[in-house]
């Protein structure tokens, strides 16, 4: 409503300052108007495409700096995304807060009131006069909700100017706030001060304690750590919670407390606070601001409050004595989730859940009564992919706390919270449910208990009725397959984690394909994190550890040989000493990426290869010249883990089989972009190409061809061109052109995952009726004696016969009821070996993936 005004403000103040200022605009939209709507799942978006679209400008017009106002949640994190994006001189004008409406309203008051009318405390003429009071004019939501959170934030991060932060919309003191904008922006462009030199990680950790002293939103979570990451700072969930452990909470204002935020500008605003924080070592003094001064220096002469004001409040006597901003994790979020949890909602809560699907079956039983006091309500499905576009969850807070509910009735939910939240919610679960995670399988019923003094979110199901639902559970259809939103979900991703233990046999496998990986992973699933357990889980089937540890190394052995692996010829578990050492040295390590990922394989070799000598050494050296490191993608834990397993798109795949397929389908799908060719001669190729039919959706229209070289006493090639044929070429419109391969006694694969690919493809087949070399011959020469146009369908009923019902083609009756069945009525005469013999050159020539 006002910030055109202001930019023209904005642009007086840099003519006057000896610049020429340029208006543009960009897109935002209301999250008050689309609040409990499809259309809120475009809110998170928006931030997204303010941000390209301030890149966009500002990089095509070549503009020499950058002054970017912003007046609600997302866009002003989007503002500070596309400054660092560009990094040129620029700065951050919040557009200010709302004034107060009729009676200590603002918007969470007309929210709360369709709960209290649900509940017969007031009716629908008194629902009106609040709708209509509430909100006198321009302005961001009144209370500490996520746009006066994120401003104040901003200015913690030294990307305002003082002050900015805490004025009204409408005030002199916000029309004074945009005319130093000009002065500042050229001040910045004489001393060439970029964004990314004030953004640094001692900023982002300022920001972060304002933002927990004032009770700031939840979403300032997932904001600041966005800011971050196109800043190039490395911040991460873990950084909130030791931040968060010496921070008090001492702003007692809404949604948890009892001031708007005019009342907190009217004391001062922010500056106060940052002055008091400064003095008592909570804050980074030296850490530069677009003032082109220090953030010390901007504080020195700042007064501190009134005497005698009750909003904020001293730190020997807060609010809460840590952050309200709690990270839970626990087996229903083993990724983490967030809490705004500020005390008075007590801090722990347990109770039955009440499941939904989505936000609209939540609202209709909040507001018909079907939620009960006790119960712990579970929205899923609303999450960034699920959604798409994890909306937030206002309306059924709100209807919550109106209908009297905020005491005796917890929520979690995979999707967000507005700033104007309160009450025990839970937001940001992960996995999310449309990735499979546990939040996707809770039922009505199950018992959840949630406890903030632990930091942790607790499931009550035992493990064989969790695994048998996930064994059930079928991934959701996508709401939206175009678009703006299918595009936000598809970039959406949590990246690839593996999870090792030093101890476990298939993590020593496993780290051997790492390097590898990593280097051709997308820049969406990078950077690749390597989660290290010290905690052993139960083995399966009541086995002993030793039981246990025997199979996995017999298991390890074979997979060795079959994929060339390193290993030992007679392993032996490492000892506690060793595994002591080789975690000092991963911790201690300063090296990243690449590096590490050679280092951590180099320590397995020592610990499985029993190199006592060089583990001793690497340890002197990593525990006498280095400090244990703190790098998000490196993560310690004592999750019990049985056996190595990596986390893709919230999904859980083990080592070492499916690790080594997608290591394949990510290199083969460099190949599909061009002339694509696939070579299926040998056990090596695994089940790589199962769930690639989504994938493949995004070339179908190059008309690709995929060459299919099958080595016929192979299993594998039986099931992958079955599969190819049925699900990926009839589907996706690709040619197929199949060339049978020589006899060459290909004796070892694994029968067991031949049966596992058979059920996850459908595809039957007998074991161990792979056909002799007498029957090679015979099944190419019907293949050669088909039209050409039919030697598809030929492969596959030939393939069909010999593994799926066992028929030996060497043995005349089987072959010439084949024959009969092919409709092939002269048999051709020319030198099948030959013919092979010149497919196993052009196999040889092609240019295949470097498989291990």
């Amino acid at each position: 409503m006002h910030i055109d005004g202001l930019a023209r403000t904005v642009e007086q103040g840099v003519s006057a300052a000896g610049g020429k200022g340029i208006i543009f605009n960009t897109i935002t939209i209301s999250d008050g108007i689309s609040n409990g709507t499809e259309g809120m799942k475009y809110s998170l978006l928006s931030r997204e495409v303010i941000a390209d679209s301030i890149e966009t400008v500002v990089g095509c017009q070549a503009y020499d700096g950058v002054i970017a106002i912003g007046g609600c949640d997302k866009n002003m994190p989007g503002c500070i995304m596309g400054l660092a994006r560009l990094n040129r001189p620029g700065l951050f004008i919040y557009g200010g807060t709302i004034k107060p409406g009729e009676g200590h309203t603002d918007m969470i008051s007309v929210f709360e009131a369709v709960g209290q009318y649900a509940k017969g405390e007031i009716n629908a003429i008194q629902v009106k006069h609040i709708e209509e009071v509430s909100l006198p004019g321009p302005g961001s939501c009144g209370g500490m909700y996520t746009a006066n959170s994120m401003a104040s934030a901003i200015e913690a991060l030294g990307m305002s100017l003082p002050g900015s932060s805490a004025q009204e919309a409408v005030s002199e003191d916000k029309q004074i706030d945009c005319a130093r904008a000009g002065e500042a922006v050229m001040n910045l462009l004489r001393l060439d001060i970029k964004p990314r030199d004030i953004m640094t990680k001692a900023a982002f950790e300022n920001s972060i304690k304002v933002l927990i002293a004032l009770g700031g939103s939840t979403n300032g979570v997932l904001h600041l750590l966005a800011m971050a990451h196109t800043a190039g700072v490395e911040l991460s969930l873990d950084d909130f919670v030791r931040i968060g452990k010496d921070i008090p909470v001492v702003a007692d204002v809404r949604p948890s407390g009892k001031y708007l935020m005019s009342e907190l500008i009217a004391i001062g605003g922010i500056q106060p606070l940052m002055k008091r924080m400064l003095d008592a070592g909570m804050l980074d003094g030296s850490c530069l601001t677009v003032t082109g001064k220090t953030l010390a220096e901007n504080l020195a002469d700042v007064q501190d409050y009134p005497e005698g004001q009750q909003i904020i409040l001293p730190f020997d006597a807060p609010v809460k004595k840590d952050s309200h901003l709690v990270i839970l994790k626990g087996n229903l979020s083993p990724k983490g989730a967030v809490a705004k949890i500020t005390g008075k909602e007590g801090l722990h809560f347990a109770g039955p859940a009440r499941v939904f699907e989505g936000e609209q079956g939540a609202m209709r039983g909040i507001l018909d009564g079907e939620v009960q006091p006790g119960e712990v309500v579970v929205i899923r499905g609303v999450g960034p992919k699920g959604g798409p576009g994890m909306p937030e969850m206002l309306k059924p807070t709100s209807a919550i706390i109106g209908k009297g509910l905020g005491a005796s009735v917890a929520l979690i939910t995979d999707g967000r919270f507005s700033g104007g939240s309160h009450g025990f919610v839970i937001g940001h679960v992960t996995p999310e449910a449309y990735d499979g995670g546990p939040i996707g399988l809770v039922q009505n019923g199950d018992q959840i208990s949630i406890n903030a003094e632990t930091r942790e979110m607790t499931w009550h199901v035992d493990e064989p009725e969790i695994a048998a639902r996930q064994a059930a559970w079928i991934k959701p259809k996508p709401n939206y397959t175009h678009g703006a939103l299918a595009k936000f979900a598809k970039l959406t991703s949590d990246g690839l984690s593996i999870h090792l233990r030093l101890d476990d046999v298939y993590s020593y496998l496993a780290v051997q394909q790492l390097p590898q990986l990593e280097e051709i992973l997308s820049p969406q699933l990078k950077p690749l994190k390597v989660i290290i357990s010290s905690s052993h889980a139960a083995p399966p089937n009541q086995m002993s550890f030793d039981e246990w540890q025997h199979y996995t190394i017999n298991d390890a052995k074979i997979l060795s040989k079959q994929h060339r692996f390193s290993f030992h010829d007679t392993p032996e578990l490492p000892t506690a000493e060793a595994l002591k050492q080789a975690e000092l040295i991963l911790r201690h390590t300063p090296l990243r990426g690449q590096d590490f990922l050679y280092l951590l394989e180099d320590v397995f070799h020592m610990l499985w290869q029993k190199q006592t000598g060089k583990l001793r050494t690497l340890y002197a050296m990593a525990s006498r010249h280095h400090q244990p490191q703190d790098f998000p993608e490196r993560i310690f834990d004592q999750t019990p883990i049985l056996a190595s397993y990596f986390n893709l798109g919230g999904r859980q795949y083990q080592a070492v089989d499916d690790l080594l397929r997608l290591t394949r389908r990510l290199e083969q799908q460099k190949l599909l972009t061009g002339n694509p060719i696939f070579m299926i001669d040998h056990i090596e190729w695994r089940e790589h190409l199962i769930s690639d039919a989504e994938e493949l959706n995004e070339i179908q229209s190059m008309d690709p061809e995929l060459d299919l070289y099958l080595a016929l006493e192979d299993p594998i090639s039986w099931l992958l061109l079955a599969y190819i044929k049925e699900e990926l070429a009839d589907y996706y419109n690709i040619q197929l052109n199949v060339y049978p391969l020589s006899y060459r006694g290909r004796d070892e694969f694994d029968w067991s995952l031949a049966t596992r690919l058979s059920k996850r493809t459908d595809v039957e087949f007998t074991p161990f009726c792979r056909p002799t070399e007498q029957a090679i011959a015979p099944m190419a020469q019907l293949f050669y004696s088909c039209p050409e146009e039919q030697r598809i369908e030929a492969m596959y009923q030939i393939l069909q016969a010999v593994w799926t019902r066992g028929e030996d083609l060497s043995y005349a009756p089987h072959f010439k009821h084949l024959q009969q069945q092919l409709n092939i009525v002269d048999l051709t005469q020319d030198d099948i070996l030959a013919k092979l013999q010149d497919n196993d050159m052009l196999c040889e020539m092609k240019s295949q993936p470097n498989f291990p």
